[in-house]
């Protein structure tokens, strides 16, 4: 039997055979109904919009009308702008020729932003943070391989307010090639946003057809563009700046109690926005995000980290993809208050279903408390959890040498075993995910004489590492002195003479 040669295999391999893994909460009729509620809400209700401008602006528009703040608008105007919404969007790093690919069930994860407290881990306690602290997470951001966008995780105390999400993509520019996600707290600081884009970009123009971040925008619940929202909204779509829509409704407080409901109410505040920023520009890239919770009804909390949330979190992928959009949730963000197991379970759960539930952005590693908290060591953790979950929804390979038919007819009747074997040698590192040190894998005597560290410890120590080999990366002198000149003359206005120097932090 050794000398015989394995017969041919009946079926052949088809690629449209390979399965994606793939989880869905709602049934097309499921989807439709919703977004049919939400058109309903919008033409009955409306938008309640804070900018008379953008107000007016939307206003004389055929298909809408004002009542008071409020814009009512039509199905067939809101139908239209969906048209006029690209369905694909593309953002590329500094220093990357390869966009990610923001489409189809592609997904990309982003780390937890604007915190205003930081996880001390020698204190155990919060405190807020500086721009040491921010430097140090962009650093230890750029190191984790499956973590793929910044985020500029903090509010930093150490510069004046008015300046601190400009201040937020200055640091992450200069720090990391990474593709940048962040928001803007005011139009002033929107626009000097922009202008640093454009300088890292090469011009506007090259800005415009190879975006280096998508903008962060807030609805909010229920059913409101703020002054501030309306005017960031209509600037990014003008400049093409990639927006994503993020409203946070919270399930028994700004919005119904029922996730079906708050799903509506949430589906309709995206659109009406989406609305807002095809009017000013049609074909602006658009992003159907959210971060929808529950309030817990014992403690008053907003639950990020709930099983609803991450319910609806996938449901709004579901949404997205049915209206063609591109789609992102706030989901794997912890509700724990320290790195301990019920972080790990709540990041785990909802950073994979995300994963499985095609999700393009999924925003929430590193973060604790609500999102008010990010930790430089849970965001290592939480990154080894997405590289898992990108393992886990890769189609598993069904090609005849996968299905390595010589190899067992060779091997399975002989004492060498697999380990030897050259098809081993040429498949275990494509074949197997490998986890950083930080998962233990070792044995009880590896494990013992580390001291018997476990992940937060080991978490601890690969901080320190990454900060004390940190390199800082070859920048063009000019284009950092251009982004210095607009950072430090934006700070003069709010009385600021000088920013930090990283180099005394």
């Amino acid at each position: 039997m050794g000398s015989e040669k394995p017969k041919p295999c009946l079926v052949k391999w088809d690629k449209e055979c390979n399965v994606r893994p793939f989880v869905k909460f709602l049934s097309e009729t499921d989807i439709d109904i919703i977004i049919d509620r939400a058109l309903t809400v919008l033409e009955k209700v409306g938008m309640h919009v804070g900018s008379s401008r953008i107000l007016k602006m939307m206003g004389s528009q055929e298909g809408a009308s004002v009542s008071e703040e409020r814009v009512m608008l039509k199905r067939n105007l809101i139908e239209q702008c969906l048209k006029e919404a690209p369905s694909e969007i593309k953002i590329y790093g500094q220093d990357s020729m390869h966009p990610l690919f923001l489409a189809d069930d592609n997904v990309y994860y982003v780390a937890g932003s604007v915190a205003p407290y930081i996880y001390d881990e020698k204190s155990k306690n919060l405190r807020e943070p500086s721009s040491k602290d921010l430097i140090e997470h962009i650093k230890v951001l750029d190191r984790c391989d499956y973590i793929d966008f910044q985020s500029g995780s903090f509010v930093v105390n150490d510069v004046p307010k008015p300046i601190t999400s400009s201040y937020r993509y200055y640091l992450s520019l200069l720090y990391s090639p990474k593709p940048m996600f962040g928001g803007a707290f005011g139009t002033d600081d929107l626009k000097v946003i922009k202008d640093m884009l454009s300088i890292i970009a090469g011009g506007d123009k090259e800005l415009e057809e190879k975006p280096i971040a998508v903008v962060a925008n807030n609805p909010s619940s229920p059913l409101g563009l703020t002054e501030i929202v309306a005017e960031n909204l209509v600037f990014c779509a003008e400049k093409r700046l990639p927006i994503m829509l993020i409203p946070i409704p919270l399930a028994g407080g700004s919005s119904p109690v029922t996730l079906a409901g708050t799903l509506v109410q949430h589906t309709a505040e995206v659109l009406g926005a989406l609305v807002a920023s095809q009017i000013a520009r049609p074909g602006a890239p658009v992003i159907f995000g959210g971060g929808p919770s529950i309030m817990d009804m014992k403690k008053g909390t907003a639950c990020q980290a709930s099983t609803e949330a991450v319910i609806m979190g996938a449901c709004i992928g579901q949404i997205a993809k049915r209206l063609h959009l591109p789609c992102a949730t706030n989901t794997g963000r912890a509700d724990s208050k320290c790195v301990d197991y019920q972080a790990g379970e709540e990041s785990g759960i909802a950073l994979t279903l995300m994963a499985l539930a095609g999700v393009n952005m999924i925003r929430g590693a590193g973060t604790l408390e609500f999102a008010n908290v990010m930790s430089k060591e849970k965001l290592l953790i939480d990154n080894e959890i997405c590289g898992m979950a990108k393992r886990l929804i890769s189609p598993m390979d069904i090609t005849e040498p996968a299905l390595a038919l010589d190899v067992i007819f060779e091997r399975a009747t002989s004492s060498d075993g697999y380990l030897s074997s050259s098809h081993t040698m040429e498949w275990f590192r494509t074949e197997f995910f490998f986890p950083s040190p930080l998962i233990d894998r070792g044995s009880r005597r590896e494990f013992e004489e580390k001291a018997g560290q476990d992940a937060y410890s080991r978490a601890l120590a690969r901080v320190e590492n990454i900060l004390d080999e940190y390199t800082p990366r070859a920048f063009d002198k000019d284009k950092k002195l251009e982004i210095d000149m607009v950072m430090t003359d934006h700070a003069k206005k709010y009385g600021m003479e000088n920013l930090p120097n990283p180099k005394s932090l």
